[in-house]
Order: C-alpha cells, then sequence, then structure tokens
C-alpha cells in the first residue's frame, strides 16, 4: 500500500466530481419517486452506472492507482448494465409493467459485476491480479464483454427509439396534453448513447495507433457526464405524473362493433356530433382531457371515436383539441383585458409556453400578434 498523502486532488477530479453530483442527486430523487416508480428506478439504476463507470478515471486523476495498484478489477465496469436498464426504463413507462422474462435482460450485467468483485476480492495483491489480468482476463474476458455490451446498448437505442416514435403518434391520437407527457429525455438520451460510443471507438482507435493516453479522452468525458447531468435533472422534474400507456388493444373495436362500423360511411356526420358535444360542454377546457374520458362521456368505443375524428375532421385528437383551445383563446383576447398566461390558463392550456407554441401551429401567429393585429384592423375600420 502507497502513502495516502500522494493522492493529488487535480482540477480534472475536482471537475469530474463536479458533473456527477447533480447525477447522483437525481438517483435519490428517482428512487424516492411515487409516481412512475419502477421507470424512475431503472432509470436511477442506469444513471448511477454511468457514475460507476467513470470512476477509475475520476480516481485516476487523483493517483489512486499509483497508491493503491490493487485496485485493479474494482468493479467499475458497468458497460452490461446500460443498455438493458434503458431499455426497461422506456419499455416501463411507456407500455407499463412488463412480462417477468424481460428482466433476464440484467442478467449480464449482475454477472459482470459478480465477475469483477469476485477479481478483486479473490486474486491477491495488485501483481496476481495483473498476472490474472494479462494471462486470462484481456484476451479472453474482455472481448466478449465489449461485444455484449455493444448488442445491448444498440439493442435497446433501436428498440427505445421505435417505442418512442410509437408512443408519440400514440399521444397524438389520445391526448390533448402531448407536451406534458412527452418522454423527451429519451430521445435525447439515444443521441448521448451514440456521441458516448462514437468518441469511445476514435480513442480506443486512436490509442492503438498512437501513445494517447487516457487524459484525452477528458473533455469529451465531461461533456457527456454534464450532458446526462443535465438530463437527469430533466427527467426528475419531468416524472411527476403517470403517463398514458401505449396499449394497442385500445384502439381494436369489439367484435360485435366491426360490422356496424364497417357499414357506417358518414364520417363527417359523426364526427361533427362530437365536435358540437364537445365544444357545447367545454370539454377542451380541461387541461388534460384524453380520448378516454371523452369516450367515457360519449359511451363509446375509443377506436370509434378516433376513427370518427380523424377521418371526419382529417385531424388527430390532440389538433382536435387545441384547435378548439385556441379558438376559444381567440375569443378571449378580441374580448377581454386579460393576461396572457390567465387567457392560456383559461383556454385550457397547462402554461404559457405550450399555449404560444400551440397557437402560433394553428393560427400561424403568436397570440401578441394576433392582439396587435386585431387591433389594427378595429383602428382602421
Amino acid at each position: 500500500m502507497g502513502d495516502p498523502s500522494n493522492l493529488i486532488f487535480s482540477w480534472r477530479t475536482t471537475m469530474m466530481l463536479m458533473v456527477c453530483v447533480p447525477i447522483l442527486i437525481s438517483v435519490v430523487l428517482l428512487l424516492l419517486k411515487t409516481e412512475e416508480r419502477v421507470p424512475s428506478r431503472y432509470l436511477a439504476g442506469f444513471f448511477f452506472a454511468a457514475v460507476v463507470a467513470i470512476g477509475p478515471q475520476i480516481i485516476g486523476f487523483a493517483g489512486f492507482y499509483q497508491v493503491w495498484p490493487g485496485l485493479t478489477f474494482f468493479p467499475f465496469a458497468t458497460d452490461l448494465w446500460l443498455g438493458p436498464l434503458f431499455y426497461l426504463h422506456a419499455r416501463e413507462l411507456i407500455s407499463g409493467p412488463s412480462s417477468p422474462g424481460l428482466k433476464l435482460l440484467l442478467v449480464p450485467g449482475v454477472l459482470q459485476t459478480t465477475y469483477y468483485t469476485w477479481a478483486y476480492l479473490s486474486l491477491g495483491d495488485y501483481k496476481q491480479k495483473w498476472a490474472f489480468n494479462e494471462s486470462f482476463h484481456e484476451p479472453y474476458i474482455a472481448p466478449g464483454v465489449t461485444f455484449l455490451a455493444i448488442v445491448l446498448i444498440v439493442f435497446a437505442l433501436i428498440s427505445v427509439w421505435r417505442m418512442s416514435k410509437q408512443y408519440k403518434q400514440y399521444l397524438l391520437q389520445t391526448q390533448s396534453a402531448v407536451t406534458e407527457f412527452d418522454p423527451v429525455w429519451l430521445d435525447r438520451m439515444i443521441l448521448v448513447m451514440l456521441a458516448g460510443g462514437a468518441i469511445y471507438a476514435v480513442i480506443e482507435t486512436a490509442m492503438v495507433f498512437s501513445d494517447l493516453s487516457y487524459q484525452a479522452a477528458f473533455p469529451f468525458q465531461v461533456i457527456l457526464m454534464a450532458t446526462l447531468a443535465w438530463l437527469s435533472v430533466e427527467a426528475v422534474w419531468r416524472l411527476s405524473h403517470p403517463y398514458p400507456k401505449l396499449v394497442a388493444e385500445e384502439f381494436a373495436p369489439e367484435p360485435e362493433e366491426v360490422e356496424a362500423q364497417d357499414e357506417l360511411k358518414d364520417w363527417q356526420a359523426e364526427a361533427q356530433e362530437i365536435l358540437h358535444n364537445v365544444e357545447t360542454r367545454q370539454w377542451f377546457l380541461e387541461p388534460r382531457f384524453s380520448l378516454r374520458e371523452l369516450t367515457k362521456r360519449l359511451a363509446s368505443n375509443e377506436a370509434y371515436v378516433s376513427r370518427s375524428i380523424n377521418q371526419g375532421l382529417g385531424q388527430s385528437f390532440n389538433e382536435f383539441i387545441n384547435r378548439l383551445r385556441v379558438k376559444h383563446a381567440q375569443n378571449l383576447i378580441l374580448n377581454s383585458d386579460d393576461k396572457m398566461l390567465t387567457i392560456a390558463l383559461d383556454s385550457g392550456f397547462n402554461s404559457k409556453a405550450t399555449f404560444n407554441r400551440v397557437f402560433r401551429d394553428i393560427a400561424k401567429v403568436t397570440p401578441s400578434q394576433f392582439k396587435q393585429r386585431a387591433k389594427e384592423k378595429g383602428l382602421k375600420s
């Protein structure tokens, strides 16, 4: 054992610790979540695994390996955890409880941690560990672990990308508050993982053909971890309510209804009746009004109502509701002196930012521009 006084907590170590602290705080907050508890725990595991994986660099810059060379094989390796935890988080969040068999994806991570823990505790001093590393680990274990980690991460990225894309379409067809339920951190985490993989490949390739040290990777690692810190905070903030689950069967009409739906030709008439009910009863003013809630109030079937709106009006459920909200907001702008935030909330929007974005998308002008143009027309007339 070396002299601990030789440890140097350099600026590199300090900077890496600084970007990891917010992630660890987010991990704790995710574990304490009462809403979406299971997806939050999987996500907490992912972020914790990412911090653990960067551990060798943090302590390496401080000189731990020079003072305690026996730290070789300390269970910092978590690359077999990352893909499965990310996939299971997205799966549980989007589709709800997954089958027990999917949890077998965590077995490689468990085996990896068990193997490194065994090697760290059982191989004796650093000389024996180095000898084992050179004779067995590097030639036989490391290549297989790397290959399996790549397979698991690629599987997770492709699967989550597909789920996210499908989920967004599902939200448009079933929710009036799409932004509130959009798990945007999933897409951003995909980009971060792709960027991290590309950087890792470039650095590993460069080290084969040059004397590039691990210090050269420091700037990229800090940027990646800082990005993960931002995403972890965003996930904690947005995972504050239950997310609607993508269940394809919800849109399958009941067998006895299939023939009746096929014979019905006038979808426009059906859509107009739905529009009349929603508009006159002002259901669209409810911030989280959903297709399921509309279906209950109409005593109908989700597939039937969705098809009526899609084919009869040529709109998704989200666009259908938001057009009514914007129309209501325009009337308030023209006939009241309320502030825009008040108008936004009174029109069924959860925030002014969402109100501005939706208003601009539908009316092609911002609320302020709409108000100004209305004043100008009034003055001219």
